[in-house]
């Protein structure tokens, strides 16, 4: 690290801790980004990224790197999954480019960390030390103490706590309780394009609705694999969250009941990964004095909205944006919480609706399934400008 007065500590190496770094260093700040993990640290499967995402890795300069290796999906096609009816196919493709400037792009999310980290590895600004974990702070009046799992202690300017959905930092900000099962289990793997049905391989993001389950399912790698993701109602209980699941688990779910492509196409996948998904109880705060919040650490989402990624990249943007403001850096960390906390509520909000309205049942899903069919399309997808169509903040 350099000295302490010019230097912002960053807790995690993910996405959003590494955007964040990018951001900063932009800005004029150098960052340092601590890792407790050693090894490849970013796996996971797929992951969708909206105009919203993809401006700001235009804005930080990775645009064109993680173009090179993902997709960039024609539209999303939602199906009844019994009947495998196609109840709507919402534009993206060049609508959304032409809408809302920036393109709508799939990719696994180990190729978009990939892209941040070399970006970063790169960048004089940016210092990234891994296997050393941020546990504690200490504050003082125009520095900070950061405290380590080895028990050694550096100093810096501020601390960017970007350390995820299980963040250990978090109760030391904001007066919280842990993560709590959502009462749902998430599935993932991902397979190559040819072994697909023709009608699944399209160039599209595939939703099929049912109650007690729905899948996920775009192509990632230049479209030469997809990317699949099974979310059904009920929690697993397995060590860690990301254990070995079984094709005869999803063979005796709801998915046992869906149209024969889909059905086949899950049960042909040799090897999966499960997880149950968390929610976290909105924060009475991001910030305290030098420390703040961002990312799943600071507003964890359940994945029916597809932004987690999203969000995590704005924050980076919007974060050095109130950091090369004047006054106390304890102000311009506040002015970041403020300046996010509406739009990261309402996303979740959105999010955990899409949850219920994908596993509904009844006359509630034919409901619903007579709205995807009569409702226009682009109309449908105009009600998300206020999603899409946020830009990154210029400079200023």
């Amino acid at each position: 690290m350099t000295s302490a007065s010019d230097t912002i500590a960053i807790a995690g190496a993910g996405i959003g801790g590494l955007a964040a770094a990018l951001a900063l260093s932009q800005r004029g700040f150098q960052s340092h980004v601590f890792e407790r993990r050693s090894d490849d640290f970013e796996v996971g499967a797929g992951i969708q990224l909206g105009p919203n995402a993809t401006g700001v890795l235009a804005h930080l300069g990775v645009l064109d790197a993680v173009r090179s290796v993902a997709a960039a999906p024609d539209a999303v096609c939602v199906h009844d999954a019994h009947t495998g009816r196609v109840l709507s196919r919402l534009p993206l493709g060049t609508w959304m480019r032409e809408r809302h400037g920036a393109p709508y792009l799939t990719l696994h999310r180990h190729d978009l960390h990939q892209a941040l980290l070399r970006a970063a590895q790169t960048d004089p600004r940016i210092g990234i030390t891994t296997g050393r974990e941020v546990v504690g702070f200490g504050q003082r009046t125009d520095v900070l103490d950061i405290e380590f799992g080895d028990g050694s202690s550096s100093a810096a300017a501020a601390l960017v706590a970007a350390d995820g959905l299980w963040s250990k930092l978090r109760t030391k900000v904001a007066t919280c309780t842990g993560p709590s099962p959502a009462g749902k289990s998430a599935y993932r793997t991902v397979v190559p394009r040819d072994v697909l049905a023709k009608e699944l391989a399209a160039n599209d993001v595939h939703v099929w609705l049912s109650p007690g389950a729905h899948v996920v399912h775009y192509p990632v790698r230049n479209g030469l694999e997809t990317a699949i993701v099974v979310i059904i109602d009920g929690a697993v209980v397995q060590d860690g969250w990301n254990s070995d699941a079984s094709v005869a688990t999803l063979k005796a779910s709801p998915i046992a009941h869906f149209a024969g492509s889909v059905r086949d196409m899950l049960c042909a996948a040799p090897a999966w990964r499960v997880w149950a998904l968390q929610s976290l109880a909105p924060l009475p705060r991001w910030t305290t004095g030098n420390v703040t919040l961002m990312g799943d650490a600071a507003h964890p989402l359940l994945p029916f909205f597809a932004q987690g990624g999203g969000l995590a990249l704005e924050d980076a943007a919007v974060l050095a944006q109130c950091v090369a403001r004047t006054g106390p850096m304890s102000e311009r960390l506040k002015a970041f919480e403020s300046n996010r906390l509406a739009r990261t509520s309402r996303v979740a909000k959105a999010s955990a609706d899409n949850g219920r309205i994908y596993h509904l049942g009844g006359p509630a899903a034919v409901a619903r399934n007579a709205v995807l069919t009569t409702v226009p399309a682009s109309l449908m997808m105009r009600r998300y400008d206020w999603l899409y169509g946020w830009k990154p903040p210029s400079g200023e």
